[in-house]
């Protein structure tokens, strides 16, 4: 059972290394859109133009922080090979939460809050099948009040 299973996995990844795409033809002039799974969590949209250089979009909800965010960020992507591009950039937020409170008199508050974001990390685009698969780390500096100074996700963009 185990030679099934390590057989299996040699061939598995003989297969992701030995795909002849380049990370650039794939990633240039397009435009992505997905889910985004981490901390915060919702729809992500990015246009990756010439010279490897990408504007993202991004409307995310933090379940632990209960937060609405809308964020832009202006990325360079660094083509890797074998499908794998690395990507680092920065840019804005502006988050916002509505909150119930409960007791003798209850009430409602409107909290907003902005910053600047940056993010650094990892695509790998699915050879012949126009997704991607991205983990990346955003970091974040809020001008009022820290919502959620940093952010780890999973996204799976359609490429369109």
């Amino acid at each position: 059972m185990q030679a099934r299973i390590s057989s299996g996995l040699i061939f598995f990844l003989f297969f992701l290394f030995s795909s002849g795409h380049s990370a650039f033809a794939q990633s240039s002039q397009t435009n992505q859109i997905g889910l985004r799974l981490g901390g915060f969590s919702g729809i992500t949209f990015r246009h990756v133009g010439g010279n490897n250089v990408a504007v993202e979009a991004n409307l995310t909800a933090g379940f632990s922080a209960d937060w609405t965010m809308i964020s832009v960020l202006a990325q360079k992507h660094i083509p890797l090979g074998k499908g794998f591009v690395a990507y680092l950039g920065g840019g804005g937020f502006f988050a916002f939460d509505y909150d119930h409170y409960h007791g003798p008199e209850p009430y409602y508050v409107w909290d907003n809050n902005a910053g600047i974001e940056a993010v650094i990390g990892v695509d790998y685009y699915i050879p012949n099948v126009p997704l991607n698969v991205g983990l990346d780390l955003r970091p974040r500096f809020a001008f009022i009040d820290n919502p959620y100074p940093w952010d780890a996700g999973v996204s799976f963009p359609y490429i369109f």
